[in-house]
């Protein structure tokens, strides 16, 4: 993932905080697409508080791919994320029982088998999965 590039120099960070020209930032991004990913995630937070309040659970954890949950009584998130270069097939224990288990950038519905959670996880990528009981 790209991104503005700063260095730190000669003792001190001032280079690490480059004079940025909005205008040819929002015309030609560095990251594509950044602007209106941090804008679902904004939504998603807004609409399932439970992904900020909720009480923190690791399901998974590699080298490249990780997975938590955020618990809460109503409903509770799973979160996916893959840092390796190549797709990845993430299965993790449900901490909780689901009835239904919606993923929230396609609006997809998964269903639990055996009490884990299985979906493909894209390149640099993450999933968020809303789980009600």
């Amino acid at each position: 993932m790209g991104g503005v590039e700063g260095r730190k120099s000669n003792g001190g960070d001032p280079a690490l905080r480059p004079c940025l020209n909005l205008e040819e930032m929002e015309t030609n991004p560095p990251v594509p697409g950044l602007a209106e990913y941090v804008t679902f995630l904004g939504r998603c937070r807004r609409e399932h508080p439970v992904i900020g309040e909720g009480t923190y659970r690791e399901l998974m954890l590699t080298t490249r791919q990780y997975a938590f949950a955020r618990i809460g009584q109503n409903e509770t998130a799973v979160v996916m994320v893959n840092n390796d270069e190549n797709p990845a097939t993430h299965s993790v224990p449900l901490p909780c029982a689901a009835n239904r288990i919606t993923e929230l950038a396609t609006g997809e519905t998964y269903y639990a088998e055996n009490g884990r959670l299985t979906a493909e996880v894209g390149p640099g990528e993450g999933r968020i999965f809303i789980l009600e009981p």
